[in-house]
């Protein structure tokens, strides 16, 4: 029993880590096209941005793979609507 919850919240865990990833890299893209990815790189330092890209698609897409491994579980699991 212990085992089961413990794995439901690490599953919950790994959805609402998904999401934000997922709202990050749309994030990403858009402001790629603005004048205030320039403003960014210019603050922060040198392609910022487009640094970001690689690390959140390879999170996304091992998130994605892990979740439908499991997909059995998290029918029932919190925040699983926000898979695309």
């Amino acid at each position: 029993m212990q085992n089961s919850i413990q794995n439901e919240q690490h599953i919950e865990v790994i959805l609402s880590l998904y999401h934000f990833c997922l709202q990050a890299h749309e994030m990403r893209q858009r402001l790629r096209q603005t004048h205030l990815a320039r403003m960014i790189d210019d603050e922060i330092g040198g392609r910022y941005l487009a640094n970001l890209g690689l690390p959140l698609k390879q999170s996304l897409d091992k998130a994605r793979i892990h979740i439908f491994q499991n997909s059995e579980r998290i029918i029932t699991a919190p925040h699983s609507n926000v898979l695309h």
